[in-house]
């Protein structure tokens, strides 16, 4: 009895690797992953493509199983093959089931910003794009940074000024060497330059960790811990309503890096 042909169809941004337990009888079955090949052109209609991927499916009858967009090339191959059953996995059946974002990328041509020439590898074209925005979140964190360095030495006078007052307002009298010695004492407490230097080198840490090849989402992740726990400190040591508003900001910003950090785990 001749054996069943299956030809894998992986997503775009995945690879062979997903189909490794893939566990199916040797006997019945013979099993082949398809390689993705590069596009002639921006221009390739789909068709087209999803012929020259059929002379990779050397076995008569076959059976093809795509997995998300692979489901969607298995079907155009389909249409040029004479299959025994298409397999569909997370992927759609009909145009209908595409969705929005399918549409919004026809309409406005986004997809030809990056030439399919430059890509080798999807997974980078994917970090890619996470990273351009990530830097940019980084950027507007570095900027309020500056604003938080800026505005330090107007805390430090409105903490004095806010404190003098109040003892001025107690009406009594004070030992002037003695209040100098605690006005120090509590602006140390308050003191954030610490959090501003370890908080500046988590973002430099963390744009040289996106730049490697192998740019590693969990530890990403782990960076971004930090920075929020520096931001936090900042932010209940701040005492000061100017800056507080640059720490929210900063806050606001990481809590969207985190949601972009999730594309890369």
């Amino acid at each position: 009895m001749a054996k069943i042909p299956i030809y894998c169809i992986p997503g775009l941004g995945s690879g062979p690797e997903i189909f490794k337990n893939l566990n199916l009888s040797e006997e019945l079955y013979e099993v082949f992953t398809l390689k993705w090949i590069e596009p002639i052109s921006n221009q390739e209609k789909i068709t087209d493509y999803a012929k020259r991927m059929c002379k990779q499916v050397l076995k008569v009858n076959p059976v093809l199983l795509g997995v998300s967009f692979g489901g969607i090339m298995a079907q155009e191959m389909g249409n040029h093959l004479n299959c025994k059953k298409i397999i569909l996995i997370s992927s759609i059946k009909h145009q209908t089931e595409k969705p929005k974002i399918f549409k919004f990328l026809k309409v406005t041509k986004l997809y030809q910003l990056a030439p399919c020439s430059l890509i080798t590898n999807l997974e980078q074209y994917r970090i890619f794009f996470i990273g351009v925005k990530l830097k940019k979140k980084f950027n507007n964190i570095k900027t309020y940074l500056k604003e938080v360095k800026s505005l330090d030495g107007d805390r430090i006078e409105n903490v004095k000024t806010r404190l003098k007052k109040a003892i001025d307002d107690l009406k009594v009298e004070t030992d002037e060497n003695r209040f100098e010695q605690e006005l120090i004492y509590y602006l140390e407490k308050l003191d954030i330059n610490e959090e501003k230097v370890r908080l500046a080198n988590h973002l430099d840490y963390f744009l040289e960790t996106l730049a490697l090849e192998n740019s590693n989402g969990k530890k990403l992740g782990f960076i971004v811990q930090e920075m929020g726990r520096e931001i936090n400190t900042t932010g209940s040591k701040a005492n000061f309503a100017p800056m507080q508003k640059a720490v929210i900001q900063m806050k606001n910003e990481l809590e969207q890096i985190k949601e972009q950090i999730l594309n890369v785990l």
